[in-house]
């Protein structure tokens, strides 16, 4: 998986439908994008959002595929291949070209092996039940989906439209933001190497052992790093490095 963003529910303010729709298409950085997404999940009352884009044959779905939440504690311990199983279904339905996909998921740490239409996905944190995935389109990254997952059963016809609208848009600006000139603050060859490891999943220590460096210096590379790369944190650096091809 691509990379993961949380944040607080209560450092937003309260906005409507309309206010996001005008904002999202002016979002000038990715973090920018993200508080808007979170916006979306505090007004429709969903926990997560997940943007899908469609891969080449070789790779595996899950490994584009972003996730935006809004709690602190956020956890993308996604069961990879379920996800896999999940978003191959979801982009069938794409392929169609029709509406709202809505997917149940199970609270268990097993999988029900009577199920066999692929409309289910272990659940990564507890209380969320349901998924609802949209097909969306941008000229600038293809054909791609984005998820809301939360608990609701089902949602209002004016809701879905709304939410449709929103995802297309946010996937659209996704898309537009990654594929923008790159900033002219590059990354040193020493900051790569940070965020290289960083995202083989390794610790600060481990790097600057790595490295022959201090633990301090290694976090003040990766501090160097979010900042060159707009992102609010390590997991969101790695998930924008790879999108941008600094780093595979």
């Amino acid at each position: 998986m691509s990379g993961a963003t949380a944040v607080q529910a209560d450092l937003l303010g309260p906005r409507g439908t309309g206010d996001l729709m005008h904002e999202i298409p002016r979002a000038r950085s990715q973090r920018d994008l993200d508080y808007r997404s979170l916006e979306i999940l505090q007004l429709y009352g969903f926990d997560f959002l997940g943007i899908a884009r469609k891969s080449r044959a070789e790779q595996k779905l899950s490994d584009h595929f972003t996730v935006v939440g809004r709690r602190r504690n956020l956890t993308t311990d996604f069961d990879s291949t379920r996800l896999d199983a999940v978003l191959a279904r979801v982009f069938r339905h794409v392929g169609k070209e029709v509406g709202c996909l809505h997917l149940k998921l199970y609270q268990t740490d097993g999988f029900d092996e009577t199920v066999t239409d692929g409309n289910h996905l272990r659940d990564f944190d507890s209380g969320t039940t349901s998924a609802y995935f949209f097909p969306t389109h941008s000229p600038k990254g293809g054909d791609g989906a984005v998820g809301f997952f939360g608990t609701q059963k089902w949602l209002e016809t004016a809701e879905l439209a709304e939410l449709n609208y929103l995802a297309t848009m946010v996937f659209d600006r996704t898309c537009r933001l990654a594929h923008s000139p790159r900033r002219t603050n590059k990354l040193t060859k020493r900051e790569q190497e940070c965020l290289f490891w960083t995202a083989a999943g390794k610790t600060s220590a481990e790097i600057g052992t790595i490295l022959s460096l201090s633990e301090h210096t290694i976090n003040n590379y990766l501090v160097a790093v979010c900042h060159k790369l707009d992102s609010v944190n390590r997991a969101h650096a790695v998930a924008k490095a790879i999108r941008q091809g600094i780093i595979s």
